[in-house]
């Protein structure tokens, strides 16, 4: 009786999984689907994600033809809840909201998902949570409103145990690759670190080609193929021996996407005892027809 009351009491359009692994798993299966999987797996749960919203979006927009970058900032005026002008250096791109984070093919429209009976909303750097009969109060708080009501868990610097075995320039969590031909551009990001549920650590890939008409980076959809893998060792308990492990990733026929999301390790998949996890080396290369491969190693060997 108590569980059909808790089933009941889940609001229409939102995720709820009964465990952290349960939620580990999904992630898993979620990142592995193409886009039009993924879309037809969401409409089966009732669910739609903010990814699919944005991307939603997006492709409205896209298919009106986009002529100047007055276009593109008439769009982020009229949809700025879901997008925004980032400005790297002196360059400028489309960007959405929350597009970096792990939970972004997980939250809904309004941001939030929930794990038994607690409910979480998604900002930037944290997580806010409260108990699901508090649903609608947390759907409504704002980024940098810090209410008593909720509790907070920051997860953007989380690191736990977790280390490069090289050195080199990138930045402790994240490394970033850019190939460019004249209006056409490849991106790729390497990341590791927690997802912020438990402190999950992951090793996660993402690929986006670029256009521009005038001066905004904007997404578009190519045909990409690509080919990566990573290697790493972590130990059992302090002083014992280094278990070593690897995987890989690639799609040689290649798929017409405007983002390709994948994991190369979750390390959920781990004894629960681990310790001391290192990567030892991420490397690839990733291609669109219009830009040249994007050749990555790191550390440089």
């Amino acid at each position: 009786k108590d569980k059909e009351t808790t089933e009941q009491a889940i609001p229409k359009g939102l995720l709820c999984f009964k465990t952290n692994e349960e939620f580990s798993d999904t992630y898993q299966k979620v990142l592995a689907m193409s886009e039009a999987e993924r879309r037809e797996w969401e409409k089966q749960q009732g669910f739609k994600s903010y990814a699919t919203k944005c991307n939603e979006l997006f492709e409205a927009f896209e298919a009106k033809g986009i002529n100047s970058d007055q276009d593109i900032l008439n769009f982020v005026k009229e949809n700025r809840k879901y997008f925004f002008i980032y400005n790297d250096g002196n360059e400028k791109f489309l960007k959405a909201h929350l597009e970096d984070s792990p939970f972004y093919y997980i939250m809904d429209e309004r941001q939030l998902f929930a794990i038994g009976d607690t409910t979480y909303k998604v900002f930037e750097n944290y997580l806010a949570k409260t108990d699901m009969a508090n649903i609608s109060a947390i759907s409504k708080l704002e980024e940098g409103c810090f209410e008593k009501v909720f509790t907070y868990t920051f997860y953007a610097d989380k690191m736990i145990g977790v280390t490069k075995e090289f050195s080199c320039d990138c930045d402790t969590n994240e490394v970033t690759f850019r190939s460019t031909e004249s209006n056409n551009r490849l991106y790729v990001r390497f990341y590791i670190g927690s997802t912020g549920i438990a402190y999950i650590q992951k090793c996660s890939c993402r690929l986006r080609p670029y256009h521009r008409v005038a001066g905004i980076w904007y997404y578009c959809s190519r045909t990409i193929t690509y080919n990566f893998k990573v290697q790493w060792k972590y130990k059992i308990s302090a002083g014992g021996n280094w278990v070593y492990g690897g995987n890989s990733a690639s799609d040689l026929a290649g798929t017409s996407s405007s983002c390709i999301d994948f994991d190369l390790l979750n390390a959920s998949s781990f004894p629960d005892d681990w310790i001391a996890l290192q990567f030892s080396d991420f490397s690839g290369w990733a291609d669109t027809p219009d830009t040249p491969t994007c050749s990555i190693s790191c550390p440089n060997l």
